[in-house]
């Protein structure tokens, strides 16, 4: 049996929620146009019987459900954290795509159960991390970025030129022994914002 499970984390909530946004568009095109087998759940609130009557509930009127699990790493219960990992790989979840999202993980404050979670889901071939972008990084993802996926042309422009300033920084801290600190704001002026 193949089941879909998708797990989407990292401190760059921006781009992991628009590939979140993605996902839901592409079910909603391809498999549910109306939309009646998209859950999402509160993943803070989430309980054993919410996550099975999510994920056991039939597809009505299409192939497949799309269940979405948001911050679980914030739930409290223990037992519906096991729970939910326990039965990852149930074949009833053949009918379902399981999406789970997550901010940054928490790391150290992690309970066991959590840890347990997130290391089972990041081993799916479908898990991928969204680190935040470097400031060499952020300037190439919104160029290539789609200008449809973007607010407008000019948040392109102020990313692009903040950017080279950025760089500016960086090649006289690193060549020159410049304190980034005390001269970053000089650059960057007060009228340049994102």
């Amino acid at each position: 049996y193949v089941h879909m499970l998708l797990f989407f984390y990292g401190a760059d909530t921006f781009r992991s929620r628009q590939k979140l946004n993605e996902v839901v568009a592409k079910f909603r095109n391809e498999i549910d146009p109306s939309g009646l087998n998209v859950a999402t759940l509160d993943g803070a609130k989430l309980t054993v019987p919410e996550f099975e009557n999510a994920v056991g509930a039939p597809p009505f009127l299409a192939k497949k459900r799309l269940v979405l699990i948001e911050r679980l790493q914030t739930n409290k219960n223990t037992d519906t954290l096991e729970h939910v990992t326990k039965h990852l790989d149930d074949e009833r979840l053949n009918d379902v795509i399981v999406v789970f999202w997550e901010e940054a993980l928490s790391g150290k404050k992690s309970t066991k159960a959590v840890t347990s979670l997130f290391n089972r889901l990041k081993k799916e071939k479908l898990a991928q991390a969204f680190d935040e972008l470097s400031p060499v990084d952020a300037p190439k993802w919104a160029i290539v970025t789609p200008q449809s996926n973007l607010a407008s042309k000019e948040i392109k422009d102020s990313v692009f030129r903040a950017s080279l300033k950025m760089r500016k920084v960086l090649f006289l801290e690193e060549n020159a022994g410049y304190d980034k600190r005390e001269s970053q704001s000089s650059l960057l002026g007060s009228g340049n914002r994102l």
